[in-house]
């Protein structure tokens, strides 16, 4: 059985990240739990908007399927800013969005490999 992997979705008022960059990945540090926000892919140059998709996988994945969206985003935001220091990481339209697929609980529906290629 593999490990969890979610998937935060979170659109921005504009990119504060090199808009160039197809990913970029962080190392949580001691007190963090491991493999939370641990690697993010910029969809600016595949949607045209500013949208981040950040991943978290394993025991940390676990916990965030547990958690209220809304505090998903918070802590979100919270690691953004410490890669991203004096960002602005206020978000737009973030109600409007499936902020995570709950892979655990959504079963049905989450049995599938994406892919995001740019045309």
């Amino acid at each position: 059985l593999f490990a969890s992997l979610a998937q935060t979705v979170l659109k921005f008022p504009r990119a504060f990240w090199p808009a160039d960059k197809d990913f970029f990945g962080r190392v949580a540090a001691e007190d963090e739990k491991k493999g939370l926000f641990f690697m993010a892919w910029n969809f600016l140059p595949v949607t045209g908007s500013p949208i981040i998709v950040l991943l978290s996988s394993g025991a940390a994945a676990d916990e965030l399927e547990q958690m209220p969206d809304s505090m998903v985003m918070q802590m979100a935001r919270k690691s953004l800013a410490k890669v991203w220091s004096g960002a602005d990481t206020s978000l737009v339209f973030w109600r409007t969005l499936r902020v995570k697929r709950r892979w655990g609980g959504d079963f049905n529906v989450c049995c599938l490999c994406t892919q995001h290629i740019q045309m």
